[in-house]
């Protein structure tokens, strides 16, 4: 668990690093305000769901197909391929953050989810081969989640 805190806050700067409206963001919030709302659980904008630009909505399906080449070999993937795995999958999570352009509490509820995606990636790497699978079936689980929280 402290691997996984110490590995979100590593990652967290590279949450801004493309989204057009970083200095806007740090003017308006102090850091303590924006790690704690990146480390709270998804909700709804009301009863709807929150809004998410083509580019993030992409780089949400390329990581389920991703994660779907490697559904059905449940718990024989090899430490390898869970390496592989986070690679490919970090990779889309960066491609993702270059390519934001949401604003508001839209973008920061996308940060929500990326804070739990990210953790469960970051997991791939654990020394044990259920902790890896655990990682997986929850990275597979906040993905799918995602299509309930944003349109």
């Amino acid at each position: 668990m402290l691997k996984q805190k110490i590995a979100f806050f590593i990652l967290l700067p590279f949450f801004f690093t493309g989204c057009d409206h970083i200095s806007e963001h740090f003017e308006s919030h102090s850091h303590d305000d924006h790690t704690a709302s990146n480390t709270g659980t998804l909700s709804l904008d009301g009863v709807k769901k929150w809004k998410a630009d083509a580019s993030t909505s992409e780089r949400i399906r390329v990581m389920k197909s991703i994660t779907e080449e490697y559904k059905n070999r449940g718990e024989s993937l090899t430490p390898a391929e869970y390496h592989e795995i986070n690679m490919r999958l970090s990779s889309e999570v960066d491609a993702l953050i270059q390519g934001c352009k949401m604003t508001g509490p839209a973008h920061d509820e996308l940060h929500i989810f990326l804070g739990i995606l990210n953790s469960n990636i970051s997991s791939l790497h654990a020394d044990d081969a259920s902790k890896s699978y655990k990682a997986f079936t929850d990275i597979e689980r906040n993905l799918n989640l995602f299509s309930d929280y944003f349109e």
